[in-house]
């Protein structure tokens, strides 16, 4: 099991677009918001502007794929 140093809440913007109060280009710029307050932001870097480009679920998965890949790796 990792051991991931940090934590990003996400359930509150994963339940906006559920409800379909928010679209997932705005889902993905308030992840990219609150990953540049994260201590490991600038490791990040490419994740987070990946992550204000978003416009498809499927961009956002991938960027999310990206993130936990790092989590995963002792961070």
């Amino acid at each position: 099991m990792a051991d991931w140093k940090t934590t990003v809440r996400l359930g509150d913007l994963h339940g906006a677009h559920e409800r379909g109060d928010m679209k997932i280009s705005d889902i993905a710029k308030s992840l990219a918001k609150r990953l540049r307050k994260n201590r490991f932001a600038k490791d990040l870097d490419g994740v987070i502007v990946k992550l204000e480009k978003v416009s498809t679920v499927r961009a956002y998965d991938a960027c999310l794929r990206k993130l936990y890949d790092f989590a995963d790796s002792d961070h």
